[in-house]
Order: structure tokens, then sequence, then C-alpha cells
């Protein structure tokens, strides 16, 4: 018996799809509509450290690079708000994360231990 979805099942089963591909190595990188960023994380640096977006919604892809785990927190300019947060990640993780942005300045560290006096911050301009 061949079955076909209707037009609620179709969405519900590309959305399971993708949940269940987005455990299984990197995350499956839906842009919103152009509107992605990659960065890498390193012993002690985040790539590339200083980004320009446009104000609505931003997907932020976080790599876990080099030997150590890592994570990533984007703070408004003064570091008041906490506007995206990437849990600890150990070495080749890739998570992504979504943030709805205004215009304006904001900061993004990595948060374990002195990582960031050591290096791994940088900034975000959206317009």
């Amino acid at each position: 018996m061949t079955r076909v979805l209707t037009s609620h099942a179709a969405p519900l089963l590309a959305m399971a799809l993708l949940l269940g591909l987005s455990g299984c190595g990197e995350p499956t990188r839906v842009e919103l509509g152009g509107r992605a960023i990659e960065l890498r994380l390193d012993e002690f640096r985040i790539e590339p450290p200083h980004v320009g977006a446009r104000a609505g919604r931003l997907r932020i892809f976080a790599r876990a690079a080099g030997s150590l785990a890592h994570n990533l927190r984007l703070l408004s300019e003064d570091e008041s708000e906490i506007h995206a947060r990437v849990p600890a990640m150990k070495p080749g993780v890739v998570r992504a994360v979504e943030a709805t942005l205004l215009p304006g300045n904001y900061v993004w560290i990595c948060s374990i231990g002195n990582h960031r006096e050591l290096g791994m911050r940088g900034t975000l301009r959206v317009r």
C-alpha cells in the first residue's frame, strides 16, 4: 500500500528528518536568507574576530577546533545582556544557535576559564 502525505504531514516529516540529521555530525545549514555566520573557536581565538550583519534573525554556527573545549556567548556591547549562548563543546563539534538582533554592537567570547583573557573574543556589528 502506498501512502500519500497530506499537506500537514509532509512538513512534519521534513522537520523530523532535519532534527534527526542535525544530531549526526555537523548541523544542517538552513540559512535564513543568507543570514548565517560560521565561527571557529580555537586556542585562543575566535575566527573571524570581527563580523558585520544586518539586523533581524541570524544563525550562528560555532565549531570547536583545537584540543580544548570551548563555548560561545554573544553579549551586548556593555556585556549586560546575553543574546545567544552555545554550551561547551568538545573539539570537532559544531553547534548552531539563532538570535534576533537589533542594530548595534555586540561582543562574543568563550567564557570557559580564562579563554577570554587569552584572546577568545570578537565583535559583531549589526546594521
